[in-house]
């Protein structure tokens, strides 16, 4: 794929909506779209986003938006034609780690100039002759750029004022940009790619006047919207910082109050709870590990409400994903993986991602408490429009064929947000919606008006699906020139679904092993025939006390190959009616790349780039295609072949499940994602 078609296929849905949504179909038929062939009438017009809701932190929420593809696809083109000017622009920051560059990767358009990663080595760097550190960043940085500024960055202010209107690179994107969003020029929408490169057209403008206002080149680093700088002296930093206030509010622009400070060193360079959860270690006797869980667990929920960090549960569970669950456990830990989704709304898709994949290799999870849970999701949250939380609540019962309610029924049926439609559509059409469903106002988004709208998503993709005929207008799609172009070429803006245990099912009756012709899935996983030794250890594990690796911001650093010392152990903890343990061996874990989210990337981010696989990015196609298993190239053609499988479909980059369905759960085994993403 060229930069323009990777733009629409990988930089166009934000990574918060889960995978069943896809953009890559549009990016096929590009070719066949010629604006040139349109009438003035036919694309002279505003359209609305769909906007979508996703938590933040402490009860706020951000709005992302999916802009209608018509503009998208003209912004694309734009920015893809003029990108040599852009790239001169960009050369103007020397502290910008987050301009963007075209990408040598197959599934993702452009990257970071510099790794999120090297945040804390560009601090430690710069710290040896300088005292103070002025961190601030960009208050509702996306939400609130005037678009009337991007001429201002891109050519100055002067320049732009003298040449409104004229057919200048800026004044074309923020024209764009306000036709997308029926004409607001307050805000950018947030999601797409195209608003990170357009925020850094403003960015580097801001890290440029900034430095010709102090004169030298002050140390430090900008990321998107988080900005730091280095001082040998309190005065300076403070100054600084008035200058630095001046230059943003000329761009319309404000700092946010609560996280500008001035810090006097020495600080803390990596957080208490990523040493706790990076070091920690699971035993793998069914009692130790019950009282790791427990142990774990209890100081996740602890660090989350001590901090104000954001994903510290997210993060959690990506560490605890890598181990195998024993059987005898799995009621426990099930348990306080839904009990983290209620705490922290962004690691639902990760506890999807992990119930889903113990429930394919065959263990027994409990679906009535998994529907309660659910049931309470949705009902808590649609009267809020928190679209996110009913969006995965959703993706939950398809995935797990749970059937919702009369009353949550009802509520759906009154939804506006395309996503949530869609999704009720694909429940209705399984026979997972009880009671009867009123689809009026459903059919009322049916219209050729509405492909102008905010659910132009919905309104297209019933069309293709066929969904709620008749119609009152059987050519609403047809008449719209644009839409009729993609109908034609029938592209859907929904991923192939598959039925996970059915799948490997099928395929592990045709295993041939001597040729490896499929792929071998147990549908079951057989129960431990271990005895249950003379007396286990119960004893909750204890974090190393030697420094672990430090954890960056919101992007993993690799750690080192290196061994993890043995876990002493404490006063044993007696559980109810078990015998006296005696010490077992604790298994370190090994940790793959993590993403840290402590600091919030408005970035779109390719997955779990937060949080989950399901809902991480749809770009992380790339493995490792060497295996470290003990069962060597077998093992790996395995792994082959399950990738196949899953190609094209709703789990194609979640590459945990890919390794976890590859992983004989019998075996002291970790589950370690083969990804050469190091956001993953």
């Amino acid at each position: 794929m060229n930069f323009e078609e990777k733009l629409i296929a990988y930089g166009y849905f934000f990574k918060e909506i889960p995978p069943e949504f896809q953009s890559e179909g549009l990016a096929k038929v590009l070719k066949k779209i010629n604006f040139d062939s349109f009438q003035k009438t036919e694309k002279n017009f505003w359209t609305k986003p769909v906007t979508y809701s996703v938590p933040k932190i402490d009860h706020f929420r951000r709005i992302k938006s999916i802009p209608s593809p018509f503009h998208q696809i003209q912004l694309v083109r734009l920015i893809d034609k003029n990108w040599g000017q852009l790239e001169d622009h960009f050369i103007l920051s020397d502290i910008s780690m987050s301009v963007p560059i075209k990408s040598s990767e197959p599934n993702e358009a452009s990257v970071p100039k510099i790794s999120i990663s090297e945040k804390m080595n560009i601090r430690m760097n710069h710290l040896h002759n300088n005292n103070y550190i002025l961190q601030t960043d960009i208050s509702r940085y996306f939400s609130t750029i005037y678009t009337h500024v991007i001429p201002w960055a891109l050519h100055t202010k002067d320049f732009a004022k003298k040449n409104m209107g004229k057919n200048y690179l800026g004044n074309k994107i923020d024209k764009l940009v306000q036709y997308s969003q029926d004409g607001q020029t307050f805000g950018i929408p947030a999601g797409p790619e195209t608003s990170h490169i357009i925020s850094e057209i403003i960015g580097v403008r801001i890290d440029k006047e900034f430095k010709d206002c102090i004169g030298y080149n002050v140390p430090g680093f900008r990321f998107t919207d988080d900005i730091e700088y280095y001082f040998d002296s309190e005065k300076k930093a403070k100054d600084a910082l008035i200058k630095l206030h001046e230059i943003v509010s000329f761009y319309q622009l404000d700092l946010n109050q609560v996280k500008t400070k001035i810090i006097k060193a020495p600080i803390e360079f990596e957080s208490e709870w990523k040493q706790f959860f990076t070091r920690y270690n699971f035993r793998t006797s069914v009692l130790g590990q019950r009282s790791d869980i427990n142990t774990f667990f209890s100081n996740a929920f602890k660090y989350k409400s001590s901090t104000h960090d954001k994903g510290v549960l997210s993060y959690a569970l990506k560490v605890v994903r890598k181990e195998v669950i024993l059987k005898k456990n799995w009621s426990v830990f099930e348990s306080l993986l839904l009990h983290s989704a209620i705490v922290e709304p962004h690691s639902i898709p990760l506890v999807i991602e992990i119930i889903e994949g113990y429930h394919t290799k065959g263990y027994d999870i409990n679906l009535k408490k998994i529907s309660e849970f659910i049931e309470e999701l949705i009902c808590v949250n649609f009267p809020h429009n928190n679209h996110y939380e009913v969006t995965w609540g959703l993706v939950f019962a398809k995935r797990l064929e749970i059937s919702l309610s009369e009353k949550i029924t009802c509520e759906l049926s009154k939804s506006n947000n395309s996503i949530i439609c869609i999704l009720t559509m694909i429940l209705k059409t399984k026979g997972l919606l009880q009671g009867s469903f009123d689809d009026r106002i459903y059919k009322s988004y049916l219209k050729t008006e509405e492909l102008r709208d905010a659910n132009w998503l919905f309104a297209y993709e019933s069309y293709i699906q066929g969904w709620l005929k008749p119609y009152n207008n059987p050519d609403y799609v047809l008449k719209e020139k644009f839409f009729k172009i993609l109908y034609e070429n029938k592209v859907s803006f929904l991923r192939n679904d598959i039925d996970l245990i059915e799948l490997f099912k099928e395929e592990s009756v045709k295993v041939d092993d001597s040729v490896l012709s499929s792929v071998e899935v147990e549908s079951s996983v057989k129960p431990e025939d271990e005895e249950s030794p003379s007396v286990e250890d119960e004893t909750p594990a204890k974090p190393e006390d030697e420094k672990s690796p430090s954890v960056e911001d919101k992007t993993p650093v690799k750690p080192e190959d290196e061994k993890s010392p043995s876990v002493e152990d404490e006063t044993p903890v007696k559980l109810e009616d078990e015998e006296s343990p005696s010490v077992e061996d604790e298994t370190p874990v090994k940790l793959e790349d993590e993403e840290s989210p402590s600091v919030e990337d408005e970035t779109p981010v390719k997955l779990e780039n937060e949080e989950s696989s399901l809902g991480e990015s749809r770009n992380s196609r790339n493995f490792e295609n060497k295996s470290s298993t003990s069962s060597g190239d077998k093992a790996e053609l395995r792994l082959e072949k399950i990738y196949k499988l899953l190609k094209n479909s709703i789990y194609e980059n979640n590459m945990w499940l890919l390794s976890m369905l590859n992983t004989d759960l019998n075996e002291n085994q970790k589950i370690e994602v083969r990804n050469k993403n190091e956001e993953y």
